[in-house]
């Protein structure tokens, strides 16, 4: 079994670290498109209804309870601002993920390299 050399157990941790930051990224992706999903729902609805009235009965969330929204129009806008705020949040933890990712495999090779490096002086350096 090799022993790590100090320099090569800090790349281990920061390789490790750099693995638990792209899991904590896509985590935070999958929870921002479930929310998009969720606005991009509540616009098609909201829209569907003021095909049908011109101001429908709407109520929105307020923490814990709903109270009526009086103006229908002005959620609507509200949502599409909100919806548009997320897809920008997507896009930037996107960028973030692959930027990560890449790292990752460039520690990873780096890493990989060094270890057989070492192994290579061992293995030369062992008496027969």
């Amino acid at each position: 079994m090799i022993k790590l050399p100090p320099q090569l157990q800090n790349q281990y941790r920061e390789l490790e670290n750099a693995r638990q930051t792209s899991i904590r990224i896509a985590a935070d992706i999958n929870r921002l498109e479930i929310q998009k999903v969720s606005v991009e729902n509540a616009i098609t609805e909201l829209e569907k209804a003021l095909e049908k009235e011109q101001n429908p009965i709407i109520y929105k969330n307020a923490g814990v309870i709903l109270i009526r929204a009086p103006d229908a129009k002005k959620i609507l806008e509200e949502l599409k601002e909100k919806n548009e705020l997320l897809e920008m949040r997507l896009k930037s933890r996107r960028k973030q993920l692959e930027r990560v990712n890449e790292q990752i495999q460039t520690m990873s090779n780096r890493l990989t390299q060094a270890l057989q490096q070492l192994r290579q002086s061992q293995d030369f350096q062992t008496p027969m």
